[in-house]
């Protein structure tokens, strides 16, 4: 059978975790009703107005790093899931009281 190289398989998903933190982190808030980036801090109301939204909901976020947890369970990537809870800590609790996560990412 073929063989693939683990430690670089687990590197690339560790990469794609990184990226994809870093992609919450610093992405535009977007008007809801023309699709504008927002130009003006701590508006809530575009100039046609619309209402702002991330243009990477937190939802979809939290669907991603749950597959990835998925593939680090099944297997057995350990750096993988050390990373995946550093983005968004499991403690067995609701996701607003994770402390850490998305909310501290995007601060």
């Amino acid at each position: 059978g073929l063989h693939y190289d683990r430690e670089a398989i687990e590197l690339r998903l560790v990469t794609m975790v990184h990226n994809l933190a870093s992609r919450y982190a610093q992405q535009d808030l977007r008007c809801r009703k023309c699709k504008r980036a927002s130009s003006m801090m701590m508006a809530v109301h575009c100039e046609c107005s619309g209402t702002f939204e991330l243009s990477l909901p937190e939802n979809k976020v939290i669907e991603r790093v749950e597959t990835l947890e998925g593939v680090a369970s099944f297997y057995g990537f350990k750096w993988l899931e050390e990373e995946l809870h550093f983005v968004l800590p499991r403690d067995d609790v609701e996701m607003g009281d994770a402390s850490g996560g998305l909310e501290t990412i995007a601060e």
